[in-house]
């Protein structure tokens, strides 16, 4: 009898968990979810709404009645039907970003983008990827927001304005930013120190102005940064003091002492002032090292011929700069390309040169050096290129390598 009314008890119960529906925390859950996943919809149609061209039809699946996971090209979810991944690069898309809402607006008018950030779905964005296409108008700030941003990639378009501080202001989990290629002006955000795991950051080929912030530095794990192309000024001799695992820097300072990972360093086409510091020679594994068109100054230390890995040294285009070659550079002996052109370069091209006998290139035009051209050159036997052009020199070329006769 007691067993009956057990299975009864139970068989009560279950009919009335059917009728009633799921606990109320179940309920508001699921509400919560519904409501999370219009909100991103009316996002990516509100993307949408901003591209005046799509001239190979990316965007054709992202409509009113369809579903953002299942349906929308280049939209990614989890298992929980979060949008995960926006990957919408390379579609020559005209437009703009949807901008951020006014601050005027009033509480229960709250932007899409607000709607977004507040109601939780903004976590799981991971991935947002619209490089390579031709959108243009400021890099929404609202982008800072998304507390689960581990790639943003905005390059190769045409964003203008200013880099907005708050871009930076939530990004604990970024490892990766891009907004190289496009027309942005201003500073560097020193809120970057904010982005405590990033990777890599690009932001090469804009307008940037102002001095290279050390805070581009902060981030522990940071081993790829460039700011080339821009027109960057201050001191190259006391930055990026903090790097502790660069890699690639192609960017506008020069000191990284102690640096053995750092393989290669851009610092071309900005208005950087300065020496090159000596401590350059702790960098041991460097193989590429590019200084061209800055406002240097000093002379080139000869340390740098301690560099056994150096295959490229371009310091070219630095007026600043004077002395003499240093006769250390033969202890470089694999260089390849040397390029000490349009300096102020006094005295006489250094015979130890010919030691660096792969040498391909060698520039040296535009200087005040002296005496005679060093028939030892013709040690050089892999030579293709030599412009010696606007010196004080003596001598023939004429009996230098066969490669640079032919």
């Amino acid at each position: 009898m007691r067993s009956r009314c057990r299975l009864f008890y139970l068989f009560v119960v279950s009919v009335a968990v059917v009728l009633l529906g799921p606990a109320p925390q179940a309920a508001e859950a699921q509400n919560a979810a519904a409501a999370a996943a219009a909100a991103e919809k009316e996002i990516l149609l509100e993307f949408k709404g901003n591209v005046t061209s799509d001239p190979g039809g990316r965007l054709a699946s992202w409509v009113a009645g369809g579903d953002p996971c299942r349906d929308f090209v280049g939209v990614f979810c989890n298992d929980a039907g979060a949008v995960v991944k926006i990957l919408v690069h390379g579609a020559d898309l005209l437009g703009t970003l949807p901008p951020p809402s006014p601050a005027s607006d009033p509480p229960d008018n709250f932007s899409l983008r607000q709607r977004l950030l507040r109601r939780g779905p903004a976590g799981t964005l991971h991935k947002l990827n619209v490089s390579r296409n031709l959108l243009s108008g400021e890099v929404p700030g609202f982008l800072g927001g998304l507390p689960g941003l581990r790639l943003l990639d905005l390059s190769y378009n045409h964003f203008s304005g200013e880099i907005p501080a708050v871009l930076f202001s939530s990004c604990v989990r970024t490892r990766f930013v891009s907004l190289s290629h496009n027309a942005l002006s201003g500073p560097i955000p020193a809120d970057i120190a904010n982005c405590s795991r990033l990777v890599g950051i690009d932001l090469s080929s804009n307008n940037l102005t102002g001095e290279l912030i050390p805070q581009i530095c902060q981030p522990p794990e940071i081993n790829y940064i460039s700011v080339r192309g821009n027109s960057l000024s201050g001191t190259v001799t006391d930055k990026i003091s903090m790097c502790q695992s660069l890699e690639l820097f192609d960017l506008g300072a020069i000191l990284s002492p102690e640096r053995e990972k750092l393989g290669f360093f851009d610092v071309s086409s900005n208005e950087l002032s300065g020496g090159i510091p000596p401590s350059i020679a702790n960098c041991r594994g460097l193989r590429f090292l590019d200084l061209r068109f800055n406002n240097l100054s000093g002379s080139i230390p000869p340390e740098i011929g301690s560099l056994k890995s150096l295959s490229i040294l371009r310091l070219g285009n630095n007026a600043g700069i004077r002395g003499s070659i240093p006769a250390q550079l033969d202890g470089i002996e694999l260089l390849q390309i040397l390029e000490v052109q349009d300096l102020q370069l006094s005295g006489e091209i250094p015979i130890t040169l010919s030691n660096c006998r792969f040498l391909l290139e060698l520039d040296a035009s535009g200087n005040d050096l002296t005496g005679v051209i060093p028939d030892t050159l013709y040690n050089m036997t892999y030579l293709k290129h030599l412009n010696l052009h606007q010196n004080q020199l003596n001598g023939s070329i004429l009996n230098l390598g066969p490669a640079l006769k032919s």
